[in-house]
């Protein structure tokens, strides 16, 4: 069974991405600041990391490159799930090794569904 880690400061969001990715029998962990999702991660070593960039703590961007920076977890697959559209934010957070960048308002629980399905999928990076 593929684990998950949810990383939102809205737990709204957290609560629902929870019910939906638990559907298909996914392990789900959350954290609501970039310092739990730190924690979590490196206790977890989840298979993906659905993350907003707009988080409480150190940042999007600043955990994406912590997370690459830690050689147990620098493979983890990410997709992040924001409202922030910045160009420059984007691009950032892509050559940080993203698996896909997805727009909060833009997207459903059943396409993020869909979305973790086939990242996991793809195997390793």
């Amino acid at each position: 069974m593929a684990t998950i880690l949810i990383i939102d400061d809205d737990p709204e969001y957290i609560n629902a991405y929870t019910i939906v990715l638990q559907k298909p029998g996914y392990s789900i962990f959350t954290a609501g600041n970039s310092s739990d999702g730190m924690v979590i991660a490196e206790k977890e070593r989840p298979d993906i990391i659905v993350l907003d960039m707009l988080i409480t703590g150190t940042g999007g961007v600043q955990f994406l490159k912590w997370l690459r920076a830690q050689p147990a977890l620098k493979d983890t697959k990410v997709i992040v799930l924001s409202n922030l559209e910045s160009d420059n934010v984007v691009a950032n957070a892509k050559k940080l090794g993203i698996s896909e960048y997805l727009i909060k308002a833009n997207t459903t629980f059943d396409e993020l569904a869909e979305k973790v399905k086939q990242v996991l999928q793809q195997g390793s990076s």
